[in-house]
């Protein structure tokens, strides 16, 4: 996979949304604890989900749609 410090050192203070692949297989067989641990390291990478997307590429129907949806649950919290 990509070096997201990479990319999120080159994107910083610029405009640019960056589209972060959660591995299909992954997405598969990881807990729901682990793909928080890997998605808020991708977050906290960024600074925020606010300039980032995500990949639907290699997603299919072995896929549970449950574990698709855990893992979009993970973005866009709203904080007080």
């Amino acid at each position: 996979g990509s070096d997201l410090s990479v990319i999120a050192k080159a994107t910083a203070g610029k405009n640019i949304v960056s589209c972060i692949r959660y591995s299909p297989v992954a997405l598969k067989t990881d807990t729901p604890e682990e793909m928080r641990e890997k998605t808020e390291e991708a977050i906290r990478i960024f600074g925020s989900d606010e300039n980032l997307c995500f990949s639907c590429v290699g997603i299919d129907g072995d896929v549970p749609v449950e574990k698709v949806k855990e893992y979009l649950s993970m973005f866009r919290k709203e904080t007080k």
